[in-house]
């Protein structure tokens, strides 16, 4: 057996996610959840209009820059058909968030628990950052492009701005994810499940 031709599992894990790139996916918070609105006073009707509307021009900028279709991945407490029938041009999906990471060229969000999968397949991560769904989000956000150093794209600007130079952008930000999956999503040490759980 020659030993330079075997690969580590987690390489060729990779590897295999990499080849598969077809869509560019925006996972969803749901601009109405739970925690959102016991935190904020905020008009959920006017919410809605201006985050969708700037949302779907983000997308559709995207999907024609890249030609790559776009797949939202909704959370589990959002509404399926709310989102399909104003967001007709794209695929709508939930509960398979997950899958759609694996086929994903290109992972959009703003906040979102999903994110993980994306950073240890290594996938290529934009950023939304927004004040629309009120500062929890934002400090919530501002939190995650700090720890992760993530591409970041400002949803509240009037005009949106951006060339295929973003995508050697979000190549050069890989490397911030190994540093944070051993701090925070790597496995510690040998122990079992008991023992990390009382620890």
């Amino acid at each position: 057996i020659n030993m330079h031709t075997i690969k580590p599992i987690d390489e060729e894990m990779i590897k295999k996610h990499i080849q598969k790139k077809k869509y560019i996916i925006f996972i969803d918070g749901n601009y109405k959840h739970l925690d959102i609105l016991l935190r904020e006073k905020i008009n959920v009707k006017t919410v809605k209009k201006i985050y969708f509307k700037k949302l779907k021009k983000l997308l559709n900028h995207m999907s024609k820059l890249l030609r790559q279709k776009v797949v939202l991945c909704l959370h589990p407490s959002s509404n399926l058909k709310e989102y399909s029938d104003y967001f007709t041009d794209f695929l709508v999906s939930k509960f398979e968030t997950n899958k759609e990471i694996n086929n994903a060229s290109i992972v959009i969000f703003h906040e979102s628990s999903g994110i993980m999968d994306a950073i240890l397949k290594k996938k290529r991560i934009i950023s939304l950052k927004t004040r629309i769904l009120g500062n929890y989000i934002f400090e919530r956000i501002k939190l995650y492009q700090k720890n992760l150093n993530f591409v970041s794209i400002d949803l509240d600007q009037d005009e949106i701005e951006i060339n295929k130079n973003i995508i050697k952008d979000l190549d050069t930000k890989l490397k911030f994810y190994n540093s944070y999956i051993n701090n925070y999503l790597k496995s510690d040490d040998d122990r079992n499940g008991s023992q990390k759980i009382i620890k």
